[in-house]
């Protein structure tokens, strides 16, 4: 059982989901123009529906459409020279630093 943050740590955890937020923001306006703007902002990904290994998701390279179950991923931490860690899942997509996945 972890414990919770507190103190410098849980400071750069906020800071880290605040830089994330910002991220999804950016990616709002440049996909304003479809009509699942949000969905695709997001890539469907929340508190309710989390990104988690071993699960499967769509993937689109280089125009073609495919099927990709998540392998790994890492998160980077909210300090200044924090670097990117496992985690098994993610409530938002802009958090992750590294995906790594099947095709």
């Amino acid at each position: 059982m972890q414990e919770a943050a507190t103190g410098n740590t849980k400071n750069a955890q906020l800071a880290a989901q605040a830089g994330a937020g910002e991220i999804v923001c950016q990616w709002c306006t440049v996909f304003k123009g479809l009509k699942c703007c949000d969905m695709v902002s997001t890539a469907k990904i929340d508190q309710l529906t989390l990104l988690e290994n071993s699960t499967y998701g769509i993937v689109i390279i280089d125009r073609e459409l495919m099927i990709g179950n998540v392998l790994t991923m890492y998160e980077k931490g909210g300090g200044k020279n924090s670097k990117p860690a496992w985690v098994s899942s993610s409530s938002t997509i802009s958090a992750i630093s590294y995906l790594a996945v099947q095709l």
